[in-house]
Parts: structure tokens; sequence; C-alpha cells
């Protein structure tokens, strides 16, 4: 709250509006401008770009900053009035805000001009960052942007990608134990019937993405994560159907077991794919982008795991039991073992080989705890009741408890460790309490600026708007500027009696001069009662100072 301090901000700022970027391999150099969201200002008269922070008060110039004898008091008056945002620790003014506006991101990048922002801000947080990193350096820096928070929470998925690689081959294990058993038998193993859950996994992502990208749905951070979804229903398909493909009888062929049991297991199936497939398509519909991106490249994901388990994982389930039957290896189906070599690993272990070929069906130990003990256990006349009285109680609790449910995704839980977007959030929490000030814009259409009941109307709404708690200030507003110019122009013309083009808004936004007559036709007592309608007029009202 020093002039050092701000003659610094203003440094920076300069640097930043100034910077330019050139592509690698290209003669294409990029400045704020060419990027930047542009606004018409009527006192100049033509478009500029938008920025907004409290260097406002001193209009950008470093000749006004270096004229104000008082830069604390001034920054003090217009935090108090709510004119500038600044940002406080222990009640001392201790931070402030640069805000860029930028082009708003069109759905297809036609004329590379979302290429051209990437490129540019990439340029500027390197400045930034070379800037904060510099020990001689007043300020201390944090950044965020839209763009680059999604760059972060991307490179938050790519980190985590071994985990999902992991939880992918544990699946895997988890698959071929379960369809397989834990056996020396090389006629009971199916790592390579297992191993067609990571790739059904895979295959069903490649084709679901791309039929979204087709649809024109955009992926998102977080799409990826829709694989331990398809690893679960990959791993419940698959146990369903290898299940009915050991229950039917082994005496008959092969083709005719597998016809069978998808003719009993596909209908479950079915049911249950159509059913999730239906249930993701309706995320579309909600009004929550990210929700609803996500949602549609998960439902079909989902119906390709389907036709994949119906027709891939049946194909190697058929040739899996033709390899067994022909006591070829598993994981090396070329090796055809003798009758010794099938026996001589399970008797080394102290163990009797199992009958694969057929005859008495596998006995499951945890199809024998569910069927002899749980089922005993859960029908129960005692079990029924602590199972209603449970379930009832977790209802009200669960309701009771939903009220206060935190709504949203913090923001630092969706970025890695170590992004430098992490202090920008530090430093809002602890100058801005977590929130910043929002700047709105409110947009005028089919109204007749003419009339004055008009104006009277919008004003009445201003003033509500102002009653309203978290509504602090009103920046400029150009219906005031609309007001004192036509309050000067009929001044004009009953002086001179001449209408001329006549009040309307097109000839005020085509008007470049300063107005400062007031609601009411007003005068400069100073000067004889002239009204004040030009440059030299604002500048001896205005203390001196120049737009």
């Amino acid at each position: 709250d020093n002039q050092e301090s701000m003659l610094a901000v203003l440094e920076l700022h300069d640097s930043i509006v100034n910077l330019e970027a050139i592509a690698l391999g290209k003669n294409v150099t990029t400045s704020y401008g060419d990027i930047c969201y542009r606004r018409y200002i009527s006192l100049l008269g033509r478009e500029e770009c938008v920025v907004s922070s409290p260097l406002e008060l001193w209009w950008y110039q470093r000749d006004q900053l270096m004229d104000d004898a008082d830069v604390k008091t001034t920054i003090d008056d217009a935090y108090d009035a709510h004119t500038a945002d600044f940002g406080t620790l222990d009640g001392v003014i201790d931070a402030l805000q640069l805000k860029y506006f930028f082009a708003p991101r069109a759905e297809v990048d036609t004329d590379g001009a979302y290429a051209r922002y990437q490129l540019w801000e990439e340029a500027m947080r390197a400045e930034i960052f070379n800037l904060d990193a510099d020990p001689a350096s007043l300020l201390r820096i944090s950044y965020w942007s839209t763009n680059y928070n999604e760059e972060e929470a991307q490179s938050f998925v790519k980190d985590d990608s071994y985990l999902m690689a992991l939880a992918i081959i544990f699946i895997t294990m988890y698959v071929c134990i379960t369809l397989g058993g834990v056996t020396a038998d090389c006629r009971q193993t199916r790592l390579l019937l297992g191993s067609t859950c990571a790739l059904c996994t895979f295959l069903s992502m490649a084709s679901g993405f791309g039929i979204a990208s087709m649809l024109g749905v955009p992926l998102q951070p977080i799409s990826p994560i829709v694989c331990f979804t398809l690893l679960g229903v990959a791993v419940d398909d698959m146990i369903i159907i290898v299940m009915a493909f050991e229950g039917v009888d082994s005496s008959l062929p092969d083709d005719e077991r597998l016809g069978l049991a998808l003719a009993r297991a596909g209908s479950t199936i079915t049911v249950t794919s159509v059913t999730s497939t239906v249930a993701f398509l309706t995320g579309y519909f909600v009004d929550f982008p990210a929700l609803a991106f996500f949602c549609v490249p998960a439902s079909m994901c989902i119906m390709m795991v389907y036709f994949l388990q119906m027709t891939l994982f049946a194909a190697c389930l058929l040739l899996d039991a033709r390899r067994a039957k022909d006591r070829r290896l598993d994981c090396c189906p070329c090796v055809v073992l003798t009758d010794d070599q099938v026996y001589r690993v399970p008797r080394m272990l102290g163990r009797e080989p199992s009958n694969a070929m057929g005859g008495k069906a596998r006995v499951r130990p945890l199809q024998v705890c569910v069927n002899k003990h749980w089922a005993r256990i859960l029908l129960s006349n005692p079990m029924r009741a602590f199972v209603v009285v449970g379930f009832l109680s977790l209802v009200a609790v669960s309701g009771y408890l939903a009220r206060s449910i935190p709504v949203g995704l913090p923001p630092r839980l969706s970025l890695p460790d170590g992004s430098p977007i992490l202090a920008f959030i530090d430093d809002l929490d602890a100058f801005w309490a977590g929130t910043q000030m929002q700047e709105v814009q409110l947009v005028l259409r089919n109204t007749d600026m003419g009339e004055p009941a008009t104006l009277a109307a919008i004003e009445r709404s201003i003033e509500r708007l102002e009653a309203i708690p978290f509504v602090l200030h009103f920046g400029p507003r150009w219906d005031l500027k609309y007001a004192a110019w036509r309050n000067c122009s009929w001044t004009e013309i009953l002086k001179t009696g001449e209408l001329g083009e006549g009040i309307t808004v097109k000839r005020f936004l085509a008007d470049d001069s300063a107005h400062t007559c007031g609601e009411e036709p007003a005068v400069d007592a100073a000067h004889s009662g002239v009204c004040v309608d030009d440059d030299a007029g604002f500048i001896r009202m205005s203390g001196g100072r120049k737009c």
C-alpha cells in the first residue's frame, strides 16, 4: 500500500500487456491485444482490452501514480468505498489482483485463436514465475487461469496413470485366480483367459471414447477414470459367463456348451449393461457440463464392454476350453503336455490331480460358505430383525446428515501436489477468505433509452440490486454518462434551437467528448452557468486529470 510497491505492480502490468510470444519454427507473433476480450469505451470512442485492477485508480499512468502524494490514503479510500479490490491480512491491506480477460473460447478452434492464446499464456506464465523467483523483486506473485487449471488437472490424471495401471494388473490377477482357482493343474489355470479382462477394458475405452468424439462430446481430464467402472463391469460379466459355461454338461460339444451358457447368462448381462448405459446417459441432461461430458463416454464404453464380452470373450472362453481338453499349456498353448507332465506337479505338492475334462463339478470355497453358512445365518429370525433395524437406522442417519453435505469440489483437490496454482489458492484463502469479488455485466435489450421512464426504471432496478448485501459496488455506469450527455444535448438544443440528428444512443456512442452534466440539466457555477460539455471543462473540474 505504498508508492514503491504500486510502481512495481504497474511495471508488471506493462510487461504483461507488452509481452509477445513467438511460435517455435514459425514467424508468427502473438501479443496481448490479439487475444484479449475487448469492450467499447464511450469516452475513448473505441474498443479496448478489458483489465480489472486497482491500477484503475491512477488510470494505469505512471505519471499520475508518481503525482499522488498519499498513495496509502487513495488505496484505503477506494477499499472502504469498494471501488477497488484489495486483500487484507489482520486488517492490513497486503495483496491485490490483476485480472485480464480473454476472448471466449469457441467450441471449434478453426482460426487457431485458442492455440495462440495458449502460446501467449505460456510465455506470460514463464515471465511471471521468473519475476516471482527474483529475490530482488518487491512482489510475490501467484497465478491462476481457467486454461492453466485445466492443464494442471490433466497432469494430475497423467501423474496418477501408474495407479490405474496397477489397478488393472491387480484386477487381472484377481480374475485369473477367480476363473482358474489356486491350483498347480495346468489344465485349470486360466491366465490367458483372465488377461482378456484388461484387453476388453482397453478396447472398450478406445471404442467408447471414439464414438463419443464422433458425436461431438469433448473428453474431460477425468474421463480415463471410467476404466475402474469398466473393470468392474467386465469382471462381473466374465464371471457370470464362465460359471454358466461350467454349469453346462461337459460331455456336450464345446460350441453347444457355449451357446447354452450364453442363453443362460446373456439375458442377465444384457439387462445390467442396458441399465448401466441408460443410467449414465441420463447424466447428459444434468446442467453441469463436466459431469455430462463424463457420462456420455462412460455409457458408450459400458455398451462396448457388453459387445466385447458377448463376442471376443465368448470366443476366448471356447478356445480356452479346447486348450484344456487338448492338454495344452496355459501361457503357451503351442506346447502339448503328456499325462506324466500333467500329473507331475500336483503330485509333487501332495495333491490329487483334478478332473478338468468333465465329471464332478469343481467345488468353490466361496460357494460353500455362502450356500451352507451365510444363507442360514441371514434367514434366522434375529438376523432378520437386525437387518431391518439397521437399514432403517442408516436411512434415518443419512437423511439427517445429508443437510450438512458440502456441495462442490474444493479446487485444491483437483490439482496435483506441487502445482503452482496451489499458491494462488493459499493466497486467496489468506487475503480474501477463500472468495473473490466477481464482476457482473447487466445487458439491456429491446430498450428505448430515449424515454425518461426507461432511465427511471433502470435506476430503480439498480437501487434494488445495490440493496442486496453481497453487492458491494457498481462500477462505471454508461447509463449515467448517457443521461449526462442527454441533458447537455438538451441544454445545447434549448440554447441554439437546433435539433440536429436528435438524441440517440448511436449519436451518444459516436460522441467522443467528455460530459459532466448531472442527471438534471447542470451548470458550472464558477463559469456563469455554462453547461460543461467539453474536454477542457472535464480537465478543469477533475483537478487536471485527463482521460
